[in-house]
């Protein structure tokens, strides 16, 4: 099996070239798809009234077997994401609510609308009888009527289309993952050897009680799903041999291997590169298909895929030139999932971001470096298809291999946004204090954007997404919003008749903690709620222990119930640079600012108040390595951690810190008047955990590293770091070996866990908003990932182009 390939040559297209290059500008024009939204909705009125799992198999079944398949011409791996190239498939499980709004109100025969989707024309029907029935049963809708119209109308005054105070909506309405599911067992034992660990757990599994009910008939969905599984396998064998019948040469014998493969695997376990590829690939496809999910991470794929690459390798089946076009391929495949959200979901993820994550690097299971041939492939593939996904993270570690973390800083100099930089010591730690064994903890991986996740042993996760700075607003304000004049949070007292300092800090953290008890039992409830609706099921097969306990993944099967519910606490930098300006200028210091003054010039959003503004300015950010400012960022995350794992979530877990803000950031920023800090109203927050403010970092990259490194990072899970480099400053191997000795400071002196970086010319950025018709292919980093600069809306890209652009 296999195929050596040595004919590319240097100044030849690639094959992932070739196939990105032909696939992309259907991105612009694909219309969204409902073949799957059509399959799931007829299997779901043929099993009125059963069990929710064997609901779900069914329906899984049914678009196993009848979803149509297509093949790329010149793709090495079968299997996608939609039904077309290039299209979206809608999960009207999720909600159907704002397509029903659309196909009522839009202009459905002339779209699209600026940010809307185009639907298919000739589907309208169609599309009608799926909204009717899912008007009523959908996660959203049905979720929303069991909290009742009291509480929803709440919600939308304190949420996104409010005051966007937390995130609910999003919530309500989205599928969940940002975990790591254990492919390397399927590459091992394949789907077949899930199947026997199924039923023999079936056979002990007698129904004796409601409980063992509900035990028997997930188990029975786990075995109906792998038998529809490699039927999904199998179809594109059959499609390989028939597409093999008019090709001809090298793609004839290209298309019968393929069918081989699929003939095998994931059925069986796998023997070759290409088949361990191909397993892990069908493997991410079929969770897909179940239940959609973001996030799911590919896990270490330079350390399950190595010994496929290596035996193939040393027995001549494969060169790595072949090898490198599998992941070319692979990378193809996986900027070709479209999303398919509302406004207020494609605000917050940005659009088509999905976090498909690839780890690699990092230390083996007995603490040496793991680095291999197969770890810098993964970076010749990203350098050879340049797409947004998958970004790829590097476990960093005190004995890497240096000529690799130089071969990766080649590739952030692309500006492509990753790899991104993980330190393994902090990382290892946190693991560690949440009982996670040694060997576990070293072989872990990140999951979504930067969450760091013991592969095929954690739940699936739940974001509490909460606008700290906008908690700061109500804090100044006795609880009101000032832009809406309601009250939403607590009665703390007025600003101006707080007497120091220690009355702001006391209560804001007071606000915090009220909306943490709100929105906690929100997120308990939604969470369980659609764990009982829509139990992620396939996805399940991939983890310990959900078929020895015999339960789904979101619904306490994982072995460690650790990790899974958390807050992005959004805008904690824009709070610091706030405090400091209360500390040195109205409650002590030069007290050169008053406090009614104070509150008139945000009211007025500084217009007419270019003095008091002035003094504002004078006072420290943080990221200009300023220890005062610092250090007020340090304590608000210290008691964040010490007082946010008191709130417990489902199943016991415990509630985590983790500062990530995805897209949050500038659009929860719309909501947010102008702060004590000088930020105007409306304008974005500082992202993830330790990213400057906007613009607000001037004395270099080296004081940005030392206000970061003052937050205790162990503690907190999924920090993030940004920073923006002007091109030229990676231009050579000195530049590059001085932004890894930057990256050394910050995680061996400091113990930092995560940096990364956007490498580009702010004025591309200018010439691509005006005219983004010459960027088609720009990407630019946002967070924990990447995308497309074309797609992202406005807020975001001049979110960006505010960024301080740093020099070595």
């Amino acid at each position: 099996m296999g195929t050596k390939n040595t004919e590319k040559q240097q100044n030849t297209k690639t094959r992932g070239q070739i196939l990105w290059e032909r696939l992309r500008p259907l991105r612009d024009t694909e219309p969204v798809s409902f073949e799957r939204a059509w399959l799931v909705t007829q299997s779901y009125k043929e099993t009125e009234g059963m069990p929710v799992f064997l609901r779900r198999a069914a329906a899984y079944e049914n678009v196993m077997k009848n979803i149509p398949i297509y093949l790329d011409e010149g793709q090495l791996l079968a299997g996608d994401f939609a039904s077309r190239p290039m299209c979206a498939e809608i999960f009207p499980e999720m909600t159907v609510a704002w397509i029903k709004e659309y196909m009522e109100n839009g202009d459905y025969d002339n779209q699209p609308d600026e940010g809307w989707y185009t639907f298919e024309h000739n589907r309208k029907e169609q599309i009608n009888e799926i909204c009717d029935y899912w008007t009523k049963n959908a996660a959203r809708e049905s979720f929303y009527r069991y909290l009742g119209e009291e509480e929803v109308q709440r919600l939308y005054e304190e949420n996104e289309a409010g005051a966007w105070i937390y995130a609910a909506s999003t919530e309500a309405q989205t599928e969940k993952g940002w975990n790591i599911p254990d492919y390397s067992r399927v590459l091992k034992k394949g789907l077949k050897g899930l199947l026997e660990e199924v039923e023999n757990t079936l056979a002990e599994t007698p129904i004796v009680s409601d409980e063992s009910l509900k035990e028997r008939t997930f188990l029975e969905a786990l075995k109906s799903m792998l038998k529809s599984a490699v039927h999904y396998a199998h179809r594109y064998a059959d499609l390989c041999r028939e597409l093999a019948k008019e090709a001809k040469g090298e793609r004839k014998q290209e298309l019968l291997q393929m069918a081989e493969i699929c003939d095998w695997v994931p059925e069986n376990p796998a023997r070759t590169f290409q088949e361990a590829v191909q397993s892990m690939w069908f493997c991410h496809i079929m969770i897909y298909w179940d239940s959609r999910t973001i996030g799911l991470g590919f896990g270490r794929v330079d350390q399950y895929l190595y010994p496929y690459y290596k035996k193939d390798i040393e027995e001549g089946r494969i060169d790595r030139e072949y090898a490198t076009q599998i992941l070319e391929c692979l990378r193809v495949k996986l900027s070709s999932k479209r999303n398919v959200f509302n406004v207020t979901i494609r605000a917050a993820l940005s659009n088509d971001s999905h976090f498909h994550n690839c780890t690699i690097g990092g230390q083996t299971t007995d603490g040496q470096d793991a680095v291999n041939e197969l770890s810098f492939l993964w970076l010749d593939a990203a350098e050879r298809v340049r797409t947004p996904h998958p970004t790829i993270s590097v476990r960093w570690h005190e004995k890497i291999n240096q000529k690799f973390a130089l071969r990766c800083l080649e590739i952030v100099k692309l500006g492509m946004g990753f790899p991104a930089f993980f330190n393994d010591t902090p990382t290892i730690e946190y693991l560690l204090e949440r009982g996670v064994t040694l060997k576990e903890a070293r072989d872990y991986a990140i999951g979504g954007c930067v969450l760091h996740n013991v592969v095929g042993k954690t739940p699936t996760t739940w974001p509490d997404v909460m606008n700290f700075a906008k908690l700061f607003e109500l804090a100044l304000n006795d609880g009101m919003d000032p832009r809406t004049g309601k009250q939403f949070g607590l009665h703390t007292g007025k600003f101006t008749d707080f007497e120091t300092y220690e009355d702001v800090v006391e209560a804001y953290k007071k606000q915090i903690l009220f909306f943490m008890e709100k929105t906690t039992e929100y997120l308990n409830k939604v969470s369980i709620y659609r764990g009982e609706m829509f139990p992620e099921t396939f996805v399940s097969l991939f983890f310990d222990d959900c078929i020895k306990k015999k339960k789904s993944i979101n619904q306490g099967g994982a072995k460690y119930l650790i990790n899974c519910y958390y807050v992005i606490p959004v805008g904690v930098v824009d709070v610091a640079n706030s405090l400091i300006v209360l500390k040195n200028k109205v409650f002590g210091g030069d007290k050169s600012i008053g406090k009614q003054e104070l509150m008139d010039a945000l009211a007025a959003n500084f217009e007419g108040y270019d003095d008091l503004w002035m003094k504002v300015d004078e006072c420290p950010d943080f990221g200009n390595d300023v220890p005062e400012v610092d250090e007020i960022a340090a304590e608000l995350y210290e008691w964040m951690c010490d007082e946010i794992p008191k709130f417990k979530g489902g199943y016991g877990v415990q509630y985590e810190v983790a500062p990530h803000s995805i897209a949050f950031h500038a659009n929860m920023g719309l909501k947010v008047g102008a702060l004590p800090s000088g930020r105007k109203a409306a304008l974005s927050l500082a992202d993830g955990a330790v990213s400057p403010n906007q613009g607000s970092d001037v004395n270099g990259p080296s004081a940005v590293v030392n206000s970061a490194g003052r937050i205790d990072h162990t503690r907190i899970f999924g920090t993030l770091f940004n920073m923006k480099f002007m091109p030229a400053a990676l231009a050579t191997t000195e530049d590059r070996k001085k932004l890894l000795a930057l990256i050394k400071t910050y995680f061996g002196t400091y113990g930092g866990k995560h940096i990364q970086f956007n490498v580009v010319d702010r004025d591309v950025l200018i010439d691509a908003k005006a005219h983004p018709e010459n960027h088609r292919d720009l990407i630019v980093r946002i967070a924990g990932y990447s995308a497309l600069w074309c797609e992202l809306n406005e807020s975001i890209q001049d979110e960006l182009i505010a960024r301080t652009e740093n020099t070595l």
